[in-house]
């Protein structure tokens, strides 16, 4: 009986190993890229904000969207960016990630023009490709906390994308959902070591593109329209650009 409890353990160890590795890897590769000052970051026309729910299970607001908000918003004003793509979830009816991002960033000073929602970015991968072959920006900002912003600068400069992060204040791993997530992030979820690492590899290998992309689209001409968004699978795949 113990030699299998000891090679289970000999396996989670050997796991949590890779894992760490891994992630160790992931922020060697993209420190280079990531600012925790608006003013240091270089100016860019775009800034890609990265969808979250912006309220908790319990109804309690999400310190993830309300940090990332603020962040996006600081860019704006600080002339860093011109147009912020605010790409997230919006599968499900009454659930819309880009909507929220919109009206909060409305609420913090951005004009609406200057807002452009992406109804498809279901996975970071799916947001950092759409914003080149959808919205047409070979660079531009990244707006998250640091540990997914090492995530997702990773994974655009592996699909040749020039793009830096601006650092969104981070939270505590005791808040609410804090722990969760993090781990979500770290873990087998879409990080580097786990699905999104192999998604990376299997793009290159395979060249693979996103699950959801569409037609092109100028962000001086706005956005995809939610009834738009519904048939966003069977659309053609065309190209995007920002002018």
């Amino acid at each position: 009986m113990k030699t299998p409890l000891i090679l289970a353990i000999a396996l989670f160890a050997l796991l949590i190993a890779i894992t760490l590795l891994a992630n160790w890897h992931t922020q060697r590769q993209t420190a280079a890229y990531l600012y925790d000052n608006a003013a240091q970051i270089p100016a860019h026309k775009a800034a890609l904000l990265l969808g979250t729910s912006p309220t908790l299970a319990d109804g309690r607001s999400n310190l993830y969207f309300t940090h990332r908000i603020r962040a996006a918003a600081e860019l704006y004003r600080a002339g860093k960016v011109r147009y912020i793509i605010a790409s997230g979830d919006n599968r499900k009816h009454g659930y819309n990630e880009p909507e929220a991002m919109k009206a909060a960033l409305i609420a913090q000073g951005v004009p609406a023009e200057r807002i452009i929602p992406d109804y498809a970015g279901i996975r970071t991968l799916d947001s950092v490709l759409r914003a080149r072959n959808i919205f047409g920006q070979p660079s531009y900002i990244i707006v998250s906390q640091k540990f997914h912003n090492e995530r997702a600068v990773y994974l655009a400069r592996t699909h040749g994308i020039r793009a830096v992060s601006y650092n969104a204040a981070d939270v505590h791993l005791l808040y609410a959902g804090g722990f969760k997530t993090r781990v979500r992030e770290y873990g087998p979820h879409e990080n580097v070591s786990g699905p999104a690492h192999r998604q990376t590899a299997q793009t290159r290998r395979r060249n693979h593109r996103p699950a959801r992309l569409a037609f092109r689209l100028p962000l001086t001409q706005g956005s995809l329209k939610p009834w738009q968004n519904l048939s966003r699978y069977h659309l053609p795949h065309q190209t995007a650009s920002v002018t």
